[in-house]
């Protein structure tokens, strides 16, 4: 045995004593100093992404069941895909792992099958990490990876592609060094004997030198002539919407610097023409602050509002009405003292954090969105985990006034564990099922339903409809046959949730499919007039290629397959957006 190992361990064992003291202290309800709130923050509140995938029906909670879909109702059979083959998850696995010279790259596409329609034209931007391995160290989760911004642009039935990383700060700092200097969010850090040096100052009561990177990898977001790349648990970083390169941190006017933070998700009113998104700020052993903010056509803040909450300590998406946000508050997560020890010194990833806790609340919270009414209302539903909602609305009448709202709602097996080196959680043990919640607001109560049988995730809808009535979702989905197989995902279900259009459309074995992007048609009259578009990975030949689908007509398949030359790693979230951004405009 090595001297370096025995000292190793000799230190550990003396960090272990320190950190079981520092982390009493971090749970105790005293003042905590600013390190101590960065860290909770850091535990707590990181950008997660589920991508679960299909158990069996009796994993569901008792009040759900396939049963609960509209009777008669055989739509929920049609547009099985025939295949009950044994997934490749190694050829998958590589979706995520792209070699650095492939990745910042801009063209014309050359193979194209299928038209793209002529009056598609706009871009659709999305993020996601960028790679799995960094100067040779390899990450614990895809989560980690700093964020490759990549735009496809639609114009005059041809297509191109860019993609850049983003620029950050600490992005620099690593290119500059050619190592890794900082922790990721899930546990990637730069190496036991220099993790084990970076805890060394907690022998003498200092704080540790754990610097948590900021990856800005989540989504993008363009609004007024500013686009944004984001990480909700940090600023976000304003890009060139032509060349995609990084211009820096965004603070908005400096309406971000009492959050720090910004969501990776929003909304739209069109009525108001507005933009509405969100940021928590942590505060261990206090209230929490949740911040929404509204903005115009010029992005300038038009309203904000501000809610403290008691134990509420994540928040990764929300629901807006007419007059109320609407965020769930999770018991997906532990502040188990022995858990926070083990993820100070390294032995336990944040994804054994993310898990089922019933001393926690489960409910739904109800915000006003006016910035006078302080009424904040809560109710407790049947516990899950709720990543990404779809849209929501309100029912008012001389006997009704309630919020309605869908949602992909998780078993409560749920966390984020990297399963097969594949999916963002542990999709062999628990999904999401697409499922719509209504709020009475006169009687106090919360109810939901089961929309549709399959797995799913990412969900997106027309954006038109946000805070108003809308039938559609387009989900990133598993959509096997109960007690086949489970993954991966390689449908996109249209779900209706009036049960009456559902379609699918299976992009085929060896396949897997992304987030499914709706893109609006000009001068719609319909709700589902328009396009979806995908970004599919081949794991047998390494290929990504995007796909164009009638959104009326999603079993009908492609009517355009964007090939591209080089592939393009999984992404988390987009937007499509009807302006195109090419140098020569």
């Amino acid at each position: 045995m090595s001297n370096a190992f025995v000292l190793e361990q000799e230190l550990l064992s003396a960090v272990d004593r320190r950190v079981e003291r520092i982390v009493g202290h971090l749970l105790a309800a005293g003042p905590v100093t600013p390190f101590e709130a960065q860290q909770a923050h850091s535990l707590l509140v990181g950008s997660l992404h589920p991508v679960p995938c299909v158990a069996d029906e009796g994993n569901l909670p008792s009040h759900i069941s396939m049963s609960s879909c509209a009777a008669g109702d055989t739509s929920l059979e049609q547009g099985l895909p025939a295949s009950s083959a044994a997934p490749d998850f190694n050829s998958l696995a590589k979706g995520w792992d792209v070699p650095p010279e492939q990745q910042e790259v801009s063209y014309w596409l050359s193979h194209v099958e299928g038209t793209i329609p002529p009056e598609i034209n706009g871009t659709f931007i999305r993020n996601g990490p960028g790679h799995l391995k960094r100067f040779g160290r390899s990450l614990v989760h895809p989560i980690d990876g700093d964020g490759l911004v990549a735009a496809l642009t639609l114009t005059n039935g041809r297509a191109h592609i860019k993609a850049k990383y983003v620029k950050t700060k600490e992005f620099v700092e690593e290119t500059q060094a050619n190592k890794v200097l900082y922790y990721g969010m899930m546990g990637s850090s730069p190496g036991t004997l220099k993790h084990v040096r970076n805890l060394l100052p907690m022998l003498w009561g200092h704080a540790p030198h754990v610097r948590i990177k900021n990856p800005s990898n989540t989504n993008v977001l363009h609004w007024g002539t500013t686009l944004l790349s984001m990480w909700e648990r940090g600023l976000p970083y304003r890009l060139d919407p032509f060349t995609l390169e990084t211009i820096g941190v965004e603070t908005l006017d400096g309406v971000l610097k009492e959050s720090g933070c910004f969501s990776a998700h929003y909304r739209f009113d069109d009525a108001q023409k507005r933009m509405v998104s969100c940021a928590l700020k942590l505060r261990m052993g206090k209230p929490c602050t949740l911040f929404f903010y509204e903005f115009n056509e010029d992005f300038k803040l038009v309203a904000e509002k501000k809610a403290i909450l008691d134990n509420f300590h994540y928040c990764h998406d929300f629901i807006l009405t007419k007059n109320y946000y609407v965020v769930y508050q999770t018991p997906m997560y532990s502040l188990d003292p022995a858990y926070l020890r083990k993820w100070l010194l390294g032995q336990l990833t944040t994804d054994k954090l993310m898990s089922f806790d019933a001393k926690r609340p489960s409910r739904m919270i109800v915000i006003p969105r006016d910035p006078q009414n302080t009424n904040i209302r809560f109710f407790d539903t049947e516990p899950t985990h709720i990543y990404h909602f779809v849209n929501g609305y309100e029912e008012t009448g001389a006997e009704t006034d309630a919020i309605v709202f869908t949602a992909c709602a998780f078993e409560k097996a749920f966390t984020m564990e990297f399963d097969k080196k594949t999916f963002l959680s542990n999709l062999t043990k628990a999904r999401a099922l697409l499922t719509e919640y209504r709020i009475d607001l006169l009687n106090n109560t919360c109810t939901r339903r089961t929309v549709d049988r399959c797995a799913c995730e990412f969900p997106s809808h027309n954006p038109h409809y946000d805070t108003r009535y809308s039938r559609y979702a387009y989900l990133m989905a598993c959509d096997q046959p109960e007690g086949t197989r489970n993954a991966p995902f390689e449908d996109i279900v249209k779900a209706d949730v009036e049960g009456q259009q559902r379609s699918v459309w299976n992009a085929g074995y060896g396949n897997a499919v992304c987030e499914p992007m709706f893109i609006p048609k000009d001068g719609a009259t319909q709700e589902d007039e328009g396009w979806v578009i995908c970004q599919v990975y081949n794991g047998s030949s390494h290929e990504t290629q995007f796909v164009l689908l009638d959104a009326q007509n999603i079993e009908g398949g492609p009517i355009a397959r964007l090939h591209l030359e080089h592939p393009l790693p999984y992404a988390f979230h987009g937007q499509w957006v009807p302006q195109v951004f090419m140098p020569s405009q």
